[in-house]
């Protein structure tokens, strides 16, 4: 009962952020004792019920890494060696770190929850919470292990390891015929450089699954949302990038493919030549070109370039675009929920133009709109409500 009591004081103090360096100590010691599982676990209910929060594991370790990203800290926290001395500080972001861990790994293990727009709930409170994304992403093995990457928005597949922007050596070092996903998750931009040289930018709320190392026959990956290629020219292994709805193929080219989930599938060539094969049809593309599938027909037509490869020069561009679709893309670069108020849904079919910095304020961005049409913002329950 004792033991119940200390918990219980323990953990509230934690959510309370009152915990001193030496209770967070204690609290790391007591969450690690299998006597206290089913406590901690009911502790956890508790907080949940009462306020209706949602989590999943992606989006722990995502807090995680922002936690990370405040201290300083390399992804790779791990205590002090025996006697060696540490000052109060280092201890303190030591057990600060390491209790996140703690309570959004087990989080994410127990509760794992589609996140959706009720997250936000508790998140913002006006529109001046709300911030741009940033170089954000995780690399998951095939037992389902993710990583945090560095801040420094890179990958690189060496010959026998993965190493990050920041010089880390990932604890990747399995067979070589190993396929990763790269997660790139809502508020996320990450570029990686893969084993035959190319090179991929990856948009916000997107996975690209890989290889290690290519086979001898070709070089295939598998891509769910969007990205830009840099492929390095080879004739002899064709460059395969399978999304839901299609393959592209091949040699040595630069073109952008967006293929979120029930969304159509669109792919622009801009340098070199690709092909795109669905189960009814192949189509080639020319440079300046796009591909968009739909249930497996491909209707190609010329490509807007800059729009386009907006995101990936770290901007919006809007050129007579619907707000149902800048809706989308706002969503995934500053990680809201925008609704259209009852009564204004005519509103997603309005087009606008317009180009701003990808790092602007979401307060700047929602006043390109009302220079062109009069819409009004709220912020309820922390969601986004537009209306007339």
């Amino acid at each position: 009962m004792e033991n119940r009591q200390t918990l219980e004081e323990l953990y509230n103090g934690y959510i309370l952020g009152q915990l001193s360096a030496e209770e967070l100590v204690d609290f790391i010691q007591q969450v690690q004792e299998s006597d206290n599982a089913a406590v901690f676990e009911q502790l956890v209910d508790k907080s949940f019920s009462q306020h209706r929060i949602v989590v999943d594991e992606l989006e722990g370790k995502k807090a995680f890494h922002r936690f990370q990203k405040r201290l300083q800290l390399s992804n790779d926290v791990s205590m002090p060696a025996p006697h060696t001395t540490t000052s109060l500080h280092k201890l303190w972001q030591y057990v600060a770190a390491t209790a996140a861990i703690l309570i959004m790994v087990f989080l994410g293990k127990q509760y794992t929850i589609q996140w959706s727009s009720e997250v936000n709930a508790s998140l913002y409170q006006s529109i001046q919470d709300i911030k741009p994304g940033n170089t954000i992403a995780y690399i998951e093995n095939t037992n389902g292990i993710q990583t945090p990457l560095a801040i420094e928005g890179e990958l690189f597949i060496r010959d026998s390891y993965l190493q990050d922007g920041s010089g880390h050596i990932l604890p990747h070092q399995k067979a070589d015929e190993e396929w990763l996903n790269l997660i790139v998750p809502k508020g996320g931009k990450y570029s990686i450089t893969l084993s035959d040289g190319s090179k991929v930018i990856i948009n916000s709320d997107s996975k690209l699954s890989f290889p290690k190392h290519f086979t001898a026959t070709d070089r295939r990956i598998k891509l769910r949302g969007e990205a830009y290629f840099e492929v390095s020219h080879n004739p002899d292994k064709p460059f395969i990038v399978e999304t839901t709805l299609q393959k592209v193929r091949v040699l040595g080219t630069s073109f952008n493919i967006a293929a979120y989930p029930e969304e159509r599938t669109v792919t622009t060539l801009i340098t070199g030549k690709v092909n795109i094969n669905t189960a009814a049809e192949s189509r080639d593309l020319d440079p300046g070109m796009q591909g968009i599938t739909t249930s497996g027909t491909i209707q190609v037509r010329p490509a807007d370039l800059e729009s386009v490869l907006a995101w990936k020069n770290d901007k919006f561009v809007f050129v007579k675009t619907p707000l149902s679709d800048i809706i989308k893309q706002l969503e995934r670069w500053y990680n809201v929920s925008i609704n259209l108020q009852p009564g204004s849904e005519s509103l997603s079919q309005k087009t606008f133009s317009g180009t701003i910095a990808k790092d602007a304020s979401f307060e700047e961005l929602l006043k390109l709109f009302k220079t062109t049409e009069a819409i009004k913002v709220e912020v309820r329950e922390g969601r986004i409500y537009l209306m007339k």
